[in-house]
């Protein structure tokens, strides 16, 4: 069972994921706020945690990249790997938290 300080970090990663969605929160912010959450968790299974990190990982790997290249906006190709991350996340988030 998953304690209610748990849950709350699930709901605000899931709010948090929502607002990139809709364009209300930058890449970095969101890599930044998943990562956070991610941390504050106190009793979430390791192995979930390792696949979100994956993810979140892949979200860095694109945002670093686009960075090195000096653009401001991540590229098509970049787009496919941050949706995918997402979705991702998201599935994870379905998987502990129905």
């Amino acid at each position: 069972m998953i304690s209610e300080y748990d849950a709350r970090q699930l709901r605000k990663m899931k709010l948090q994921l929502a607002a990139f969605q809709h364009g209300e929160l930058s890449l970095a912010g969101v890599i930044g706020d998943v990562d956070f959450l991610l941390n504050a968790m106190e009793a979430i299974p390791l192995e979930w945690k390792q696949r979100v990190h994956e993810f979140v990982v892949t979200l860095e790997e694109v945002y670093a990249m686009a960075l090195d290249l000096g653009h401001t906006e991540v590229d098509e190709q970049g787009q496919r790997f941050v949706a995918e991350a997402i979705e991702g996340i998201q599935r994870c988030l379905d998987e502990i938290n129905p």
